[in-house]
C-alpha cells in the first residue's frame, strides 16, 4: 500500500508564530526563519505519529488489488465522506460501503475487477490553522519548544518527544490489530 498526501496549496500555517515564539520565551525577530522551519517539521511528525491530518488535503492510496474484505482509511479525520472515490484499473467503481468510527473501513460491494486500485478522499480538520483541535496545537507548540531547546546539540538522546506531544498525540493515533 502506498499512502501519498497531497496539501491543499498555500497551507503552510501550522501554528501562530508569535503564540509559538511567546511559549518558548523568545521575543526577537532574529530566529523567525528556524521557527517556521521548526513548525513545519513538528506539523509533519504530529501528523505521522497520530496518523492524522491536521489540515485540509487529498489522501491518495495506490494498491496493487483490492485485499480481501476490506481496507481501513490510514489518515483521518474524513473530512469530506462523500469526496471518498475508487477506481479499478482507471474505470470509477462506486459499490463501496464506509464503515463508521474513528478510523472508518472501506468495504467493496460486488466482485472487483484485478488491478490497481486508487483510492481518494479528503482528510484533516478544516482549512485553517484554527481548526486543528487545541489539544493538538498545544502540543505541537510543547513540540517546537522542546527542538528550539536542544537545537545544535549533538547528543541525541536529549532531542526527545515532549511527553505532552506524545500524549496528547497519542490519543488520535490509529491501533492496528
Amino acid at each position: 500500500m502506498s499512502v501519498e498526501r497531497i496539501p491543499r496549496t498555500g497551507q503552510d500555517a501550522w501554528l501562530d508564530l508569535t503564540d509559538t515564539k511567546r511559549w518558548t520565551r523568545v521575543d526577537h525577530e532574529e530566529e523567525d526563519p528556524d521557527f517556521a522551519r521548526m513548525i513545519d517539521a513538528v506539523a509533519r511528525e504530529a501528523e505521522d505519529y497520530a496518523q492524522i491530518a491536521l489540515l485540509d488535503q487529498t489522501i491518495r492510496i495506490l494498491l496493487p488489488g483490492w485485499p480481501r474484505g476490506h481496507v481501513r482509511l490510514p489518515i483521518v479525520p474524513i473530512l469530506d465522506r462523500s469526496s471518498i472515490s475508487v477506481t479499478i484499473n482507471t474505470q470509477p467503481w462506486a459499490d463501496v460501503l464506509l464503515g463508521g468510527g474513528s478510523r472508518p473501513l472501506l468495504m467493496i460491494c460486488g466482485n472487483p475487477p484485478p488491478g490497481v486500485v486508487v483510492i481518494e478522499y479528503r482528510a484533516g480538520f478544516g482549512a485553517l490553522p484554527e481548526n486543528i483541535p487545541a489539544d493538538i496545537r498545544q502540543a505541537m507548540t510543547d513540540q517546537v519548544a522542546v527542538y528550539y531547546d536542544v537545537r545544535g546539540n549533538a547528543n541525541v538522546k536529549e532531542v526527545t518527544l515532549s511527553a505532552h506531544f506524545a500524549r496528547i498525540l497519542g490519543r488520535y493515533r490509529g491501533v492496528q490489530l
